[in-house]
């Protein structure tokens, strides 16, 4: 049988074919010569304003004749003050210390001869996103930081803001000398092209969906390629007995921050606290703009002129949408963790409480890569207001997604009596 290829599936592997290509001399650059790289895809990034901008303009208003949701378009959108944002995460990146050739342990095994695990790149990272440009800046950077090539596939709602991206990030790298085809970014017309890119054996090392659940169930399906499976939320908050009002409210609040692209989006209330705390709750969520679902007791305990429609049962599950907020009511924390295991994404999990034992409980029995007991309100604050990839797997990596959990190690036998080796400047 005659294996028909197509046009898409040919100018795919020749971008993952040129990025495997460059990866090597990428790899090769000192960790001084990828800080300058990520400083010049900062000031790209930033000297390119007006046409980023432009090109994200055409994109959403594609998005609305098309219908998109509003969340959708929240999540596309680019202004001024989101890409200053985006370009000093970059900057933030290329100060974090570099990962490359770390050395995770060193033993010596005979005289004059150490062996070493040392953290190395990859290869070549294959990213799949819909309609996210802060993801596509945020893996560029990832990778230039980590010494992968990168090969990108946007969705079709973001095709012109991410090939602008991509634009502006190659003619940093040619800037500084360093690999422009380490970049490779496909053109996010055609679906075909994001199957041909995780299906790219022995030329992608790695792919990494960013987006909602359906993607990532799409890509785990599709690809034969290792996936990084990831979330971008479908946590709760569980505000335990004992709790004041106050508190809980504050950190409720700090969790969920409606409009925000955080990982929260539960709230479920101890019953012995309900009676002091929901009303609260439910008026300061609503004043701070959520859309509110909830199950019986917190329809029951609205205050006049808040909304509070039935939770369904996909409002417990996965990420909804960055306003939505569903609130519940739980007799017992062990109820409160059988409702996590049957509706968490794996994504994060917090508890609020004054008592050690649910503490303990609550750590042993919850099932989710990022586990938060009373932590502080200003880092739910900051956790809600960004919106990082997480790794929800057990193996490779779990957790927040860096540059370190887009590498793979290497034991390094050397013969020390040769004299240190200077890496290329």
């Amino acid at each position: 049988m005659t294996d028909v290829r197509s046009d898409v599936q040919d100018a795919v592997e020749d971008a993952c074919e040129r990025a495997r290509a460059a990866g090597p001399t990428l790899a090769a650059l000192s960790g001084a010569q990828r800080d300058a790289a990520l400083l010049a895809v900062a000031d790209a990034l930033a000297a390119a304003q007006d046409a980023l901008l432009a090109a994200n303009a055409v994109d959403v208003g594609r998005a609305r004749f098309a219908g998109l949701s509003g969340p959708t378009l929240e999540r596309l959108e680019l202004d001024a003050d989101r890409l200053a944002a985006l370009v000093e995460h970059v900057r933030g990146v290329a100060a974090a210390p570099d990962p490359v050739g770390e050395v995770l342990e060193e033993r010596e095994v005979a005289p004059g001869r150490l062996l070493r695990h040392l953290r190395v790149p990859l290869g070549v990272i294959g990213v799949v996103t819909e309609a996210r440009p802060d993801a596509v800046v945020d893996l560029v950077a990832l990778a230039l930081r980590s010494g992968n090539a990168v090969v990108l596939r946007a969705g079709t709602a973001a095709r012109q803001t991410s090939l602008a991206v991509v634009a502006a990030v190659r003619e940093a790298l040619e800037a500084v000398g360093a690999p422009v085809e380490a970049v490779q970014g496909l053109d996010g017309q055609r679906r075909e092209a994001a199957t041909a890119l995780v299906r790219a054996e022995g030329l992608v090392d790695l792919v990494v969906p960013r987006g909602g659940s359906a993607l990532v169930q799409r890509v785990v399906a599709e690809a034969t390629v290792p996936v990084l499976r990831t979330a971008s939320g479908g946590g709760a908050i569980v505000l335990d007995a004992g709790v004041g009002p106050e508190r809980a409210v504050a950190m409720a609040r700090a969790a969920v921050a409606p409009g925000s692209g955080g990982p929260v989006r539960t709230v479920l209330v101890h019953a012995a606290a309900a009676p002091a705390v929901l009303e609260a709750l439910l008026g300061a969520l609503a004043a701070d703009g959520a859309r509110l679902r909830g199950d019986a007791a917190a329809r029951g305990a609205a205050p006049a002129g808040v909304l509070v429609r039935a939770a369904r049962e996909d409002d417990w599950v996965g990420e909804g949408t960055a306003a939505e907020v569903a609130v519940g009511v739980v007799e017992h924390l062990a109820e409160a963790l059988e409702q996590r295991t049957a509706f968490t994404s794996g994504h994060t999990e917090v508890l609020v409480t004054t008592s050690a034992a649910s503490a303990e409980r609550f750590l042993a029995g919850v099932e989710a890569a990022t586990v938060l007991v009373n932590p502080p309100v200003e880092l739910l604050s900051a956790a809600a207001q960004v919106e990082p990839a997480t790794s929800v797997q057990r193996v490779h990596a779990r957790g927040p997604v860096g540059a370190a959990e887009l590498m793979t190690t290497r034991w390094v036998l050397r013969d020390e009596s040769l004299g240190a080796v200077t890496r290329r400047a």
